[in-house]
C-alpha cells in the first residue's frame, strides 16, 4: 500500500506522476516508482551532480513558492467577487449620474425651448433695431444689432396686432441710412408689459413680422400654459434633489467598492512579487550549480589527460 511521504497516510493507488496528497495537501513527487517529498528530490538531484545540496535553502525556497501560489489562488475568489462588486457599483453610479443629467436637460428644455422665431425690427424709442424674435416656453427674446431683450410671458398683459411698412434694411447700422432698400409690408406685434420696477404698463413693439396672427396666438396659448409649466419645473427640481442624493450614495458605494478591490489586488500583487523574487533567486542558484558542475567536469577531464 502506497503511503504519503509527508503524513504517512495510505493512498488509494500508487501515483505515476506528481500529485497532491488527499490527506495533507502536500505535493508528492514520483522518481523511478518511489514517492518522494520536495526536499528529498532536491537532495537526490544535488547528490547526483556531486554538489552540495544546500537543502535548507532550496527546500525553503521551493516550499515558499508553493505556499505563495496557494495563497494567491486562495485570494482569487475574493478578488473576483470584489471586481464584480466594483463593476456593478460603477454601473449603478453611471446610471444615477445619467438620470441627473437627463433631469437637467429637461429643466433646460423648459426654459430654452424654441416655439417660434422670425425676423423683426424692435422699436427702441429713438431708433430701430433689426434682429431676430424668438418665442420660448416662458419668455420672449429679441437679439438685435444694438443689444438683446427678454420679456417674461407672465409679465405680458396684452397682445395687439398692427401693420408696418419698413425698408428691408431698417434697423441695420449704417446701411439703413446709405442703402435702406425697398419698403415691404409686414405685421407689427404690440405687447403690453408690466414693468418690474415701476409696476406701470409699458409697450414693446416689434415690426416687420411675417405672420403676426401666429405670433399672437402662440403667445396667448403659451401664457395659458405657464401654470402647468411652473408645476412641471417644480416637479423636476424636486426630482433633481432626490436624484443628486442617490448619485451621492452610489458615488460613495463606488469608492468603497474600488477601495475593497484595490486592497485585495495589492495583496495579490505583493504575493506575486514575493513569489517571483524567490523563483528568480532559485533560478540563479540552479544556474550557479550548473556552471560549477561544468567547471568540475572540465577540471576532471584535464586531470585525466
Amino acid at each position: 500500500m502506497a503511503k504519503c511521504p509527508y503524513c504517512k497516510k495510505n493512498l488509494h493507488s500508487l501515483p505515476k506522476r506528481r500529485t497532491k496528497c488527499p490527506h495533507c495537501g502536500q505535493f508528492i513527487l514520483v522518481r523511478h516508482g518511489e514517492l518522494l517529498t520536495v526536499e528529498q528530490t532536491v537532495r537526490e538531484t544535488g547528490s547526483a551532480q556531486g554538489l552540495p545540496t544546500d537543502l535548507a535553502s532550496d527546500a525553503e525556497r521551493i516550499l515558499a513558492i508553493r505556499e505563495l501560489e496557494t495563497a494567491v489562488a486562495s485570494k482569487q475568489p475574493a478578488l473576483n467577487a470584489a471586481r464584480v462588486a466594483r463593476d456593478e457599483a460603477k454601473q449603478r453610479d453611471l446610471e444615477a449620474r445619467r438620470r441627473v443629467s437627463d433631469n437637467l436637460i429637461q429643466q433646460k428644455g423648459l426654459t430654452h425651448g424654441v416655439l417660434l422665431r422670425s425676423r423683426a425690427v424692435y422699436n427702441a424709442g429713438e431708433e430701430l433695431d433689426r434682429g431676430e424674435l424668438v418665442l420660448g416656453k416662458d419668455n420672449l427674446r429679441f437679439l438685435g444689432w444694438h443689444g438683446k431683450l427678454e420679456i417674461l410671458l407672465e409679465s405680458v398683459t396684452s397682445t395687439d396686432l398692427g401693420e408696418s411698412e419698413l425698408p428691408h434694411r431698417a434697423g441695420v447700422p449704417i446701411l439703413q441710412r446709405i442703402w435702406p432698400g425697398h419698403s415691404r409690408g409686414g405685421w407689427t406685434l404690440i405687447l403690453g408689459v408690466e414693468g418690474t420696477d415701476s409696476g406701470q404698463h409699458e409697450l414693446a413693439v416689434f415690426a416687420d413680422l411675417r405672420d403676426g396672427t401666429a405670433w399672437r396666438e402662440s403667445i396667448v396659448e403659451q401664457r395659458e400654459r405657464l401654470a402647468d409649466l411652473a408645476a412641471e419645473r417644480s416637479d423636476l427640481m424636486d426630482q433633481q434633489v432626490e436624484l443628486e442624493a442617490t448619485a451621492g450614495t452610489t458615488g460613495s458605494d463606488l469608492e468603497s467598492a474600488k477601495a475593497a478591490f484595490d486592497a485585495i489586488q495589492q495583496e495579490v500583487h505583493k504575493l506575486e512579487r514575493r513569489k517571483n523574487s524567490i523563483r528568480s533567486k532559485q533560478r540563479q542558484v540552479e544556474s550557479a550549480r550548473k556552471r560549477a558542475a561544468r567547471k568540475q567536469q572540465a577540471a576532471a577531464k584535464g586531470k585525466k589527460r
